[in-house]
């Protein structure tokens, strides 16, 4: 059995908010985010967010992930969660100077 997977760079946040969607090739169940942060803000998290909607249209999202902190450099799995799209929200991000978030991610069929 031949392993699939799929990386987007999803972007750059510098307040709350959600990154690109992206539509996946292929339904995908095993997740990992990774989170560079720069200027030490106070507070940050992030979440992983999935649907089975296509992206393009108006899609329902559902967290797949919690909430998980982001005021450094982190990063996450999530298993077991099969969807066909996905983005991830940064839910908060205060304090710090001008902080940003730059969000990677890597899916396994």
């Amino acid at each position: 059995m031949t392993i699939k997977n799929v990386a987007y760079s999803l972007g750059t946040l510098n307040a709350p908010g959600p990154t690109v969607a992206q539509n996946l090739p292929f339904t995908v169940h095993k997740h990992t985010v990774q989170a560079v942060v720069t200027g030490a803000p106070a507070t940050g998290s992030i979440q992983l967010e999935g649907t089975l909607d296509d992206v393009t249209g108006s899609p329902t999202w559902f967290n797949l992930s919690g909430a998980q902190p982001c005021t450094a450099n982190t990063i996450f799995h999530v298993v077991d969660r099969p969807v066909s799209g996905i983005r991830v929200n940064l839910t908060a991000l205060t304090g710090g100077t001008g902080p940003t978030v730059s969000i990677r991610y890597l899916g396994v069929q």
